[in-house]
């Protein structure tokens, strides 16, 4: 039900967004095929995560039933659109928008608000080749906005209040360590750690493979023990 949509968003904005990386520092070489493998790779992942269940099916009552107390109807067209887009957002902002330094990072952002906005002036300023197609929501849905300023890189998709961007550090929780731990066994949670074991998490379940790199104290150790860890369901993955 949702081909069109998906269809739409790639073929409206994945042109500019291949683009940016054409325009910002790469600390290490991105071609366009890569960069649409993981694209879409991640896009899936996080469309069928179970984890996090950013898409659930609507449930229908067959004709002429009457619903009970017990009856759910599951995420609406309307909110799984509106979900949709979040994550084609979210998988732009970390593939495309995430192969740079801070500075491209920034840079990158203000593309994203500006299509987002429907805003084409910053393409012209930046002298862009490729343009964007506005692609509407048809359900009657509002896509909630990133912040103004910052980097929308510190925030995720909070799938149960609307797909609202939330600051990973709001997934941090209390953090104590046992006083029998070992030290080796000690993953200190930051907002870097939260961010990169949810995408390892999610590409990892999905059945993906990724490399992390990055020069020393990028939390690249860290994210990979807490993943191994914490990270996943014991009952299908073992480490």
């Amino acid at each position: 039900a949702h081909a069109t949509q998906i269809d739409s968003l790639f073929n409206g904005y994945f042109e500019v967004m291949l683009e940016c990386t054409h325009k910002v520092k790469t600390p290490f070489p991105v071609s366009d095929g890569w960069l649409c493998i993981m694209a879409t790779r991640l896009f899936e992942s996080l469309i069928t995560d179970t984890t996090e269940c950013f898409c659930s099916p609507t449930n229908e009552l067959p004709e002429g039933e009457e619903p009970d107390d017990d009856f759910d109807p599951g995420q609406s067209f309307a909110d799984r659109e509106v979900v949709i887009a979040q994550l084609f957002w979210f998988s732009m902002l970390w593939t495309c928008g995430s192969c740079t330094d801070s500075e491209g990072r920034l840079w990158v952002c203000d593309i994203i608000r500006a299509c987002i906005d429907n805003k084409k002036d910053l393409l012209k300023k930046f002298n862009f080749v490729a343009d964007f197609t506005k692609v509407d929501l048809t359900a009657g849905g509002s896509l909630p906005q990133p912040p103004r300023k910052g980097l929308i890189h510190d925030l995720f998709i909070d799938p149960e209040d609307g797909a609202k961007w939330k600051p990973w550090t709001d997934r941090i929780a209390n953090f104590d360590v046992p006083k029998d731990a070992q030290y080796h066994t000690i993953i200190v949670p930051t907002s870097d750690t939260a961010r990169n074991q949810f995408l390892i998490r999610t590409l990892i379940e999905r059945g993906f493979n990724f490399l992390i790199s990055g020069p020393t104290g990028t939390a690249k150790t860290a994210s990979i023990q807490g993943a191994l860890l914490n990270g996943f369901n014991p009952d299908a993955f073992t480490s």
